[in-house]
Formats: C-alpha cells, structure tokens, sequence
C-alpha cells in the first residue's frame, strides 16, 4: 500500500511497528506476525516482511511447489460509485492470549501440485535429515546452520496450515526444552494471517504475538496528508489548506487509502467533502458499531474481526474507527468539526493575543478596573492570568469602551464568532471558512 508520494513503510507508526518484531527477535523470542487480509492482497504485508526480514541471520523458508491463491474478495475502490454490491463471506478467526482459536476455513483455490509440507522444507532449508523416531523439528533445532538464526515464513503462500500451526507452537518448545542461550537460538518470525493457522497453543515466554492494531495514528496519517498535497496552500492561502489537511486526517483516521485520494482529490470544500468520500466506495460486509464491542487493546475484538481484515476498521488513537468510505453511519459533521477544532483554535488564540496587546494599549486604567471588578453584566472579570477573552473584549469594543479599527473590529467579531461556534461543536461552513481566512490574511 503506497503511492507516488509515500510508501507504508517509511511512516513513524509502522516502523515503530516492525522495530518492536524486530526487537523481540533481538532478544531471542519467536514471533507470530498477525496481519489482516488487505495487508496481504495489496502487496504490502510482503513489502513489509521483507523489509522485517532484511537482517544478516534471516532465513526464509522456500514457498511450497503448488502455492495457494487466498480466495475470498477485497476492498475495493470503484470511481466515481457505480452501484451496491453484495456483502462478501468473509473468513473469520480469532487469537486468545495464550492459544490460536480455531478459525474458520479459508476459501482456497485447489494446489496444482501436491502439498509440500512446510516442515520439510525447513529440515532442507538447515541441511537437517529427520531420524527415524525423533520429532524432525529436534533435528532443525539441533543443526548448526539455524544457531542463532531467524526461520522467516509467510503463512499467507502456504497450503500446509496444520504443519504451519505446529512449527509455530513446536519449534520454540523445542528450543526452550534445549536450553541454549539467547544468542543461539534458532527463532521464527511467521507472518499469518488469523485464518492461516488452526488451533495451537503459544507460550508466551518463548513466542511473543504483534498484531497489525493500532499501528498507525494521526501521525502517520498527516505525513500521508502532507506529502501528497506538498507545495499547496503557499502564501494566503495557508491556513485554509492547514483546515483542509487536518479535516482530511480527522475524516480518513486509519484509512489511509482514503486519506491519499482526498489529498489528491478535494478541494477542501465543506459542502463537497461528503459527495467526495461518496467517491471513493468499497465493497464491504457489515461493519460493527465500536461502542457496542470495545475497542480491544493489542488486537481486534472478534465481531470486528471481518471489517479489520478486509482493512475498513483498525485502532486510530486510541477508538475503533471505521471507513467513512465503507461505513455511511459515521457523522462526518463531527469528523470536520474536530479537524477544523485542530486547526483553527491555535490560530484564534494567537490572534486574540495580537488584539489583547491592542485593547490593552488603548483601554483605561477606569474600563480594566470595571473589567477586573467583574461588576458589568457582560464578564466576569479577567482570568488570573490576566488574559483578555475574545467575549470581553469585544463587550469593549462594541460598547465604545475600546477603539479599534475598522479591521481590527471586523477580525475580532470573527474570532469570536469562530471561537463560539467550535465551543459548541459546529463546523464552520464555506463561507464562514473564506472570511476568517481573509481576515487573517489581511
């Protein structure tokens, strides 16, 4: 998953990601690598695992003679929208903290060859030769070329999910019984998929588990944001493009699809944001409510698992979020008023301050005692940091109190305005947008 701009794995959230699997392999654990199906069919969970495994003791194990080809559908994105689709049956599985629960088959296209069981092909992968009436694994684990090395393989290309499962569970196991050291353990690093493995059960002392959760946050999605729109909104036109990039993040949250085609694709028209998320349609199941099913902590809770797999929920700062693309039950109005709320509020309160220093200047010792006394029915005195609110002073101002200029007067009313509405949870609208962006241009 990438595009002409970035690529997945140059994000902050991802690499922190892979640098935690790679930590644990550092030290000596194996790990199971839990991806959803999305990841897998865009090309990007491989792109991801090479990079994962581009270290000086990675072994990767052969992709059996007759590879399977994962069947089930995708998202995927029709422009403009042509139509409803029916909802796909989507394989289901689920991982309890200690053991692989037991998933639902996966529809496969049949192997066009005989299967080539994967725990052979590791014995040949270490020059290892199964003795008669020793666990062949015993074997792999004993031979000199996998001391202190990482066994890498994707369950995604495999047909042996059994064999796949067992190395998994058996193969650490076997370590352990050993008792070699950390830096000559042979480790694994399996990348899977739930529905990938069959039931099995991990110890958490020799395997640790990292699920494709919460990887990505607003981080990750603004730099997408930022480097498709890179060179826009120069000059005067800056703070609308800062309300454009941060409304794109709010909405898009962990799609990051969907983040790169508002870059490309909105102008940053409010009235137009809906019809141009509408733009983008994937063909999905039903996607759960969050609040109804938690937001799961290191993986997806199972009633969400579907959506999380054909990549239209994840974790996104800390709530389960859906695709406003997949999902239409999402309140958009909410999405644009917390990324306008991030945009616009910094910039309110830097031009308050430029305007306190002028009230300040031309107010009275007399107005700022009254002010303080919190005796006029408009205030309530100054905050005790002495700061001049939006509301006093234009309760200043409009009483004749305080003088300022035509444009000063104009700015002051529309921050105020601004600052009220986004305390109340409104969006601004277009026009509203056009004159706070030209008054603080002037």
């Amino acid at each position: 998953m990438s595009s002409a701009y970035w690529d997945m794995w140059t994000l902050p959230g991802v690499r922190g990601h892979l640098d935690a699997v790679s930590a644990d392999l550092d030290a000596g654990l194996s790990c199971l690598w839990v991806v959803p199906d999305d990841l897998v069919r865009s090309g990007t969970a491989d792109e991801l695992l090479d990079r994962l495994a581009a270290r000086s003791d990675s072994m990767r194990v052969p992709a059996p003679v007759a590879t399977r080809a994962p069947g089930g559908p995708a998202r995927t994105r029709v422009e403009p929208v042509s139509g409803s689709t029916a909802p796909p049956d989507w394989a289901k599985g689920s991982f309890s903290l200690l053991k692989i629960d037991g998933a639902s088959p996966a529809r496969y296209d049949e192997p066009v060859a005989d299967a080539d069981p994967v725990i052979e092909r590791v014995l040949a992968l270490c020059g290892a030769t199964a003795e008669p009436g020793v666990d062949p694994l015993l074997s792999a684990v004993r031979s000199p070329e996998l001391r202190g090395a990482v066994v890498v393989l994707s369950a995604w290309h495999e047909h042996d999910r059994p064999g796949t499962s067992t190395l998994l569970s058996r193969l650490p196991a076997l370590v352990k019984e050993q008792g070699q050291a950390p830096g000559d353990r042979p480790r694994l690093l399996v990348a899977a998929r739930p529905e990938d493995l069959v039931a099995s059960t991990l110890d958490p002392v020799t395997t640790r588990t990292h699920w494709w959760w919460g990887v990505k946050d607003r981080l990750d999605t603004a730099v997408v944001v930022a480097r498709v729109r890179r060179g826009r909104g120069n000059d005067a036109g800056w703070l609308r493009e800062r309300v454009t990039r941060e409304v794109i993040a709010e909405v898009a949250g962990p799609d990051l699809v969907l983040a790169d085609w508002l870059a490309r694709s909105w102008d940053g028209a409010m009235a137009r944001l809906p019809q141009q998320v509408a733009g983008l349609a994937y063909t999905a199941s039903d996607v759960p409510s969050s609040a109804e099913h938690g937001h799961g902590r290191d993986r997806p809770p199972l009633p969400m698992r579907a959506a999380w797999s054909s990549g239209l929920l994840d974790l996104w700062e800390g709530q389960a979020r859906t695709s406003p693309a997949a999902d239409r039950g999402v309140d958009l109005g909410a999405l644009v008023w917390r990324g306008q709320n991030r945009a616009l509020m910094p910039v309110v309160d830097e031009h308050r301050a430029l305007l306190e220093r002028v009230v300040l200047a031309r107010a009275s010792k007399s107005v700022l005692a009254e002010l303080d006394s919190g005796a006029t029915p408009r205030t309530n005195g100054r905050s005790p940091a002495n700061a001049l609110e939006l509301g006093q002073m234009w309760w200043l101002v409009s009483s004749r109190r305080v003088t300022v200029s035509h444009a000063q007067r104009k700015l002051l009313l529309c921050l105020r305005r601004t600052r009220n509405a986004l305390a109340h949870l409104q969006a601004l609208d277009d026009d509203e947008l056009a004159e706070l962006t030209c008054l603080i241009a002037s």
